[in-house]
């Protein structure tokens, strides 16, 4: 079944099952509409994505203190907003590298953006990342030689964001 076929089928039957509320129990539902959610979001562009991830942090700036709800402190944001940025600096860089001669160095550097590229693009909640050390390797031996991708900014930039990440794995001491 291709894709496309599965999120129809998926997409229908939600909202055939939507309504009805004891023929299927809500563990059903909720399994179809996650496995609907992921086959959709695997369909958007990198630009789509990036617009998502952008309407859900307005979203949750702007519900997050709602008193309907019972939520009365601000959320933080940061960490979703670092991922944009990285994302948008991938983009950047990649794009760049492309018009390259492409030397070992600079397989090295893509390949090891398109594999975080990948962890972001997983699903709307990032929740995968390479560790930090990977970037800060390529920006210590590779900033002054390829200077216009500015490796080291990207560094800084991806070092903030995953120190913001609550999820990420413990230091093995």
């Amino acid at each position: 079944m291709s894709g496309e076929d599965k999120v129809f089928l998926l997409r229908t039957l939600s909202e055939r099952i939507a309504s009805l509320r004891y023929t299927y129990d809500a563990q059903e539902k909720s399994i179809i509409r996650r496995i609907l959610n992921e086959e959709e979001w695997y369909r958007l562009s990198d630009d789509e994505k990036q617009s998502k991830r952008r309407a859900t942090i307005s979203l949750g700036k702007k519900w997050s203190n709602d008193y309907f709800l019972g939520v009365n402190e601000k959320s933080d944001y940061s960490y979703e907003e670092g991922v944009i940025l990285v994302y948008d600096a991938i983009r950047d860089i990649l794009s760049k590298i492309t018009e390259k001669e492409s030397t070992t160095d600079l397989l090295r550097v893509k390949a090891f953006l398109v594999i975080e590229k990948d962890f972001i693009d997983e699903n709307l909640r990032s929740n995968k990342h390479l560790p930090p050390e990977f970037f800060e390797n390529i920006a210590n031996t590779l900033s002054s030689k390829y200077h216009e991708l500015q490796l080291d900014k990207f560094y800084v930039l991806y070092s903030d964001m995953y120190e913001k990440w609550t999820n990420k794995p413990k230091p093995v001491t």
